[in-house]
């Protein structure tokens, strides 16, 4: 497949293209671009009722595609390092539960991270598998729970060996990383694959010095939220995933079926928005990023009854990693 070009954001541009128009709606919403809303709303809102369409109302069709959708998806999917992409309209709880129900029956096993999100236990119902749980170190001083350590994913594996995924959660809330590498390699000679929903980690493709994506650690699909850590709408999240131990398509159908039929173009655009933004500039902008938190945790450690948790607290754990951009306070004090 020929190099695509980053520069290009065909959902955005067609998105800014519809903005300038004076097209009049015969569809949803009922607000027909702002001019049905009150008046208050429109005061507060403004032009943000412009472009408040369904995908399929305005710049691409869900039925007779002109193909941006999967345009924009193709360029986030060699961004991240993945075979295939789909985003999403109601964050990383979408990829989450499509994960689970593309690899799980009812009654087979899944191992399953205990530091999880209420998304992924929502999988675990409708699907109707049966989590075998890996219980994360802790750090004794903070409470906190770290990383979940290959030898309990090796242990699982082996006791469990008709599970059908291995699902963690990497970076956790606080910044801290699996070592999904090495994971990864244990899942892969079991024949399993590994799911990560990296929520808190969709920056981590984009700079050197920054922990491994989930993408770039080998594991066969990664769930970020985009907004959370970007510059995506609220709600907007990007599914990646590879070739090879997944069922793509059924993947892909699990999407649909758990994703709104009338997705919000805005949140769509701003996916492909901030993934070209990234594509290109992520590096220094992260570079920047890091500078500033680093200055951050320096004058916070200076004030009285402060502890600024730092790398220390994954000190020696081999793979396993804090977000440097994540600046974490402990109050106990």
């Amino acid at each position: 497949m020929p190099e695509l070009d980053q520069s290009n954001a065909p959902l955005w541009e067609a998105l800014a293209t519809f903005a300038s128009s004076d097209a009049r709606m015969f569809s949803t919403p009922g607000h027909k671009r702002g001019r049905g809303a009150p008046a208050a709303a429109q005061v507060t809102l403004g032009a943000t009722f412009k472009t408040d369409i369904p995908h399929g109302g305005g710049i691409d069709t869900t039925h007779l595609s002109l193909g941006l959708l999967r345009q924009a998806e193709r360029l986030a999917a060699a961004a991240y390092g993945g075979d295939e992409a789909r985003f999403l309209v109601n964050g990383t709880t979408t990829g989450n539960i499509a994960m689970l129900l593309a690899t799980c029956r009812e009654r087979e096993e899944v191992i399953i991270s205990r530091m999880l999100h209420k998304s992924l236990l929502a999988g675990l119902v409708f699907s109707g598998a049966r989590p075998v749980y890996l219980t994360p170190h802790v750090d004794a001083a903070s409470n906190l729970p770290l990383e979940t350590a290959p030898t309990v994913v090796a242990a699982a594996l082996q006791a469990h060996p008709a599970a059908r995924a291995v699902v963690l959660v990497s970076p956790s809330y606080v910044g801290v990383t699996s070592d999904l590498c090495a994971i990864a390699e244990l899942c892969h000679a079991a024949g399993v694959p590994l799911l990560v929903d990296e929520a808190w980690g969709p920056h981590f493709h984009f700079q050197p010095h920054l922990p491994p994506s989930a993408m770039q650690s080998g594991a066969d699909a990664g769930v970020s939220s985009t907004h959370k850590m970007l510059a995506a709408l609220t709600q907007g999240s990007t599914l990646v995933a590879r070739r090879g131990l997944l069922d793509l398509e059924r993947l892909s159908a699990m999407v649909e079926m758990t994703q709104t039929t009338s997705p919000s173009a805005q949140i769509f655009a701003t996916l492909d928005a901030s993934r070209r933004q990234m594509a290109l500039h992520g590096e220094a902008l992260l570079t920047r990023t890091l500078a500033h938190a680093g200055r951050l945790r320096a004058r916070l450690t200076a004030l009285p009854g402060l502890r600024v948790v730092d790398p220390s607290i994954v000190a020696g754990r081999t793979g396993v990693t804090l977000d440097p951009t994540r600046v974490l306070v402990d109050v106990h004090e």
